[in-house]
């Protein structure tokens, strides 16, 4: 990718990011309406929520979303964290998926993110919530360009929305939405392709539409990158014995074809078969919640 379009797509990622990443600061702030009105659980539903760009506009004008942030999704967790997943489309043939963390806070209708990994300029961003309710987030914030100010608008659309009638299988590994696993143990170790000095890093984030993303570390060594993400389809067979994972770049990273060992909301235990350069392995591996749902 040239040097241009990254710093179009980052800059311009971020800049939405960063907003939207604000209004989900109100959910882990508080529990409650916020004295501006405003209900911070609409953002992460007490859990994890995705949204999408799906308006944007400069000084009230309406400009097309770019296609490289038209399919970025914004995970926002009720603590504070979250995530945003760049997506496949970029310009430019051959990349992967990739995801950076982040951090917000809510205070009335100001809303403070920051991206720990993102290079954004400031990598801290200050805007204002116009509207948030459970499937609309809309919020400003003013964007320095040569010879003044322009006001940026950006519109949110839940991305995911959320299944009351979904199986019960399906809800304990979505949580009826989205739901983040993190990577708690290999058996054989050593087997999967992971950084071996964080082999548990990777993140497995499951929709209730059968959509989800394969997060790879982020601890690769070299400085400002950023985490490794590919777009997974998954699917549960056999009487919801079987589960069926299609990944885009996944091959040797988690088994394609699972047997469900246990899953329940709070941990899920997958045996199969992952190939490597040296043949076919049978895994064990077992996740846990990325963030435990609060009580």
């Amino acid at each position: 990718m040239a040097l241009h379009l990254v710093a179009a797509r980052r800059l311009t990622t971020m800049a939405m990011m960063v907003a939207l990443g604000l209004g989900a600061a109100a959910c882990g702030s508080s529990s409650s309406t916020d004295p501006g009105g405003l209900d911070p659980r609409n953002l992460s539903d007490g859990y994890t929520k995705s949204w999408l760009l799906t308006r944007y506009s400069v000084d009230g004008v309406d400009i097309r979303i770019p296609s490289y942030a038209a399919d970025n999704v914004y995970l926002f967790n009720y603590d504070g964290t979250g995530l945003v997943v760049y997506g496949e489309v970029d310009g430019t043939a051959g990349d992967t998926v990739k995801v950076d963390d982040l951090t917000w806070s809510m205070s009335g209708s100001t809303f403070i993110i920051e991206g720990s990994t993102s290079p954004a300029p400031v990598g801290r961003t200050v805007a204002a919530i116009v509207t948030l309710t459970p499937t609309s987030l809309v919020y400003e914030y003013d964007r320095l360009v040569s010879g003044g100010v322009q006001k940026i608008r950006c519109t949110y659309t839940r991305a995911v929305a959320y299944d009351a009638a979904a199986s019960s299988l399906n809800k304990s590994l979505t949580n009826g939405q989205t739901k983040i696993w993190s990577l708690q143990s290999v058996v054989p170790a050593g087997v999967i392709p992971v950084d071996p000095t964080a082999p548990l890093d990777n993140l497995l984030i499951l929709s209730t539409d059968g959509t989800g993303y394969l997060t790879r570390p982020d601890s690769t060594g070299q400085k400002g990158t950023t985490a490794n993400t590919d777009f997974v389809r998954w699917t549960t067979v056999s009487n919801d014995l079987t589960l069926e994972m299609i990944g885009l770049d996944a091959v040797a990273e988690l088994p394609w074809t699972s047997t469900l060992v246990t899953a329940t909301s709070a941990q899920i235990v997958i045996r199969g078969d992952v190939v490597t350069e040296s043949g076919s392995t049978t895994v064990t591996m077992a996740y846990v919640p990325f963030v435990a749902i609060p009580h």
